[in-house]
């Protein structure tokens, strides 16, 4: 294996990386050229994320991607940031037809993975996070606040999985490393972000932490960064508060409605930008992706 790709070499990408996935914006606006291709390997998933292995048995479809000769370094730098090192390493692939590119190739196979067909692993918009969940926060109607809190609790929940939701959703769009402030703050500049808190949201209001009362966020439909900090401190006030109160209920509901149609209109267009990145790659290819033996140099 290698320590950093070869950013002279195209890259190789599969899983979350390919076009049409979430993760694969973070490099599109770096990418040169982009071609179907199809190697020997197999995909193993962990924790929702796909890993290269190299065998001589299964096929691994891909895109074979070219980097803008001044972007290069940029997207490889954007790679390396999304990826964290205790999954993935980098390797180079040599094909029969000379083609040399780099790949993320998944460490420790055999630890926690599980065996997933190609034909299996469609795309990670089937995610039941992206989906299941979704369902489970429209079906479930809020209950008239009561002070034995079971309406307030019954609410927290539901924003508890709606914030799980969120960081599903960066977790592949920003990084699949670092914390969630860094996230947040990146999330803050989504421009379907901006347009959505402009469109569901009105007036300023502010909460207090509940381990620092000295401590004011102020949600501000026209300041991105501090409205997420605001919406994120009531999901901090949930899991830190021994005791919840009565102005909670209104605080938690008024979130949770508007940050649910945030994140379903985030979701919604993202897809939507995915989905026609995807379909005019597709329209330039309409054979099946290139089949390729290969065999990794380590």
């Amino acid at each position: 294996m290698i320590q950093k790709p070869d950013i002279n070499l195209p890259f190789f990408s599969y899983g979350v990386f390919r076009p049409g996935e979430i993760s694969f914006l973070c490099i599109k606006d770096y990418t040169k050229s982009i071609t179907p291709l199809k190697i020997k390997g197999k995909l193993l998933l962990r924790d929702g994320i796909t890993l290269y292995t190299h065998n001589e048995i299964d096929r691994v479809d891909g895109y074979l991607i070219d980097f803008n000769q001044n972007d290069a370094d940029k997207a490889y730098k954007v790679i390396n940031d999304l990826e964290p090192e205790n999954l993935f390493e980098w390797g180079i692939i040599d094909t029969l037809e000379n083609i040399s590119f780099n790949i993320l190739i998944g460490k420790s196979p055999k630890n926690g993975t599980e065996d997933i067909l190609e034909s299996d692993w469609k795309t990670i918009w089937e995610d039941p996070f992206f989906k299941s969940a979704i369902e489970v926060l429209d079906e479930f109607d809020d209950e008239e606040f009561d002070f034995n809190l079971k309406p307030l609790f019954k609410l927290q929940m539901k924003y508890m999985l709606l914030w799980t939701i969120i960081e599903r959703f960066t977790f592949f769009r920003y990084s699949f490393k670092g914390n969630p402030s860094s996230k947040n703050t990146k999330l803050s500049l989504d421009p379907y972000f901006i347009e959505a808190l402009k469109k569901n949201t009105t007036g300023k209001r502010e909460i207090v932490r509940s381990d620092d009362p000295k401590t004011k966020i102020t949600f501000n439909p026209e300041n991105p960064k501090k409205s997420i900090e605001y919406y994120y401190q009531i999901r901090c006030n949930i899991t830190h508060r021994g005791k919840a109160v009565y102005n909670d209920y209104d605080k938690v509901k008024k979130s949770f409605y508007e940050l649910f149609e945030i994140t379903k209109f985030i979701l919604k267009k993202t897809k939507e930008e995915c989905d026609l990145i995807l379909k005019n790659i597709n329209e330039n290819y309409d054979s099946a992706a290139i089949d390729n033996s290969s065999s990794p140099k380590l």
